[in-house]
């Protein structure tokens, strides 16, 4: 694993990098979603069991059918969780050639059978026409995606946060942005949170790591994949330096008690 001295990434206030080996330990994450469906269902079936507690000392059928309702409700939140927030997300690294802010990168769920416009349109039923013979039919069908990251950052990885990496980050994704490679004025070389709420993207992306390409115009980094490591610190890619760098929060540590002596009288 590589070194760059020269190299100085920009951070989040409150964060440090590390160039050194990746924590390959296996670990368990709660992904958002897993919160959710706790938050939801425990508390219903946790009530199923105090209505069968509450029902065998009063011996009240109506604590039986309260009972009923709270496990029909607790499985109906189930499926719909499933159904409703356990979606697929992805990054796309869109197409070249047709013009400095043409076409948006973006992050998007991806629905089962769903046709994302490549190579008969973009951002949904925008035209490419340079895809010869056009299909009208396929073009019509395309949808559009759910959040623009810009044109030409080549955004190349994505990976959902998780409530160790702070109260700011946890709950959004970071997406690794590769750069543009003949814009005029460059795009991309950073990490970007992007913050979610009620399972969707919401808000401006927040810059988490950048200066991979300088104010001198030289290019030192390029973010790739990005991943999270369960103890609570993003793990980045980068394929032009050939270093995998660590973020994590710099924790505070106290100050070492000072003993004073008090003169005697």
């Amino acid at each position: 694993m590589g070194r760059c001295s020269a190299h100085t990434l920009s951070l989040p206030a409150g964060h440090r990098t590390e160039v050194s080996e990746v924590d390959r330990s296996p670990g368990r994450t709660i992904h958002p979603l897993h919160a959710v469906l706790l938050a939801g269902t425990v508390p219903l079936f946790l009530g199923t069991v105090l209505s069968d507690c509450a029902c065998s000392k009063s011996d009240e059928v109506q604590w039986l059918n309260f009972s009923s309702w709270l496990i029909i409700g607790g499985l109906a939140f189930c499926g719909l969780t499933f159904c409703g927030l356990a979606l697929l997300w992805a990054v796309v690294n869109e197409r070249d050639e047709i013009g400095l802010n043409l076409v948006p990168d973006y992050l998007t769920s991806v629905r089962e059978g769903g046709f994302y416009d490549w190579p008969y349109s973009y951002w949904g039923q925008n035209v490419d026409v340079r895809a010869q013979p056009q299909d009208p039919q396929q073009v019509a069908a395309a949808i559009s995606p759910d959040y623009s990251l810009g044109s030409h950052v080549a955004a190349l990885g994505v990976a959902f946060s998780t409530p160790a990496m702070s109260e700011k980050f946890a709950n959004g994704v970071f997406v690794g942005e590769h750069g543009s490679w003949n814009r005029r004025n460059p795009v991309g070389y950073k990490v970007v949170f992007v913050p979610f709420a009620d399972g969707r993207p919401a808000g401006d992306p927040i810059d988490f790591v950048a200066g991979f390409r300088g104010e001198d115009g030289k290019t030192r980094g390029r973010p790739v994949g990005v991943t999270v490591d369960p103890r609570g610190a993003l793990i980045v890619a980068d394929d032009l330096a050939n270093i995998v760098w660590r973020v994590t929060p710099v924790i505070a540590v106290p100050a070492a008690a000072v003993a004073t002596d008090v003169p005697s009288n």
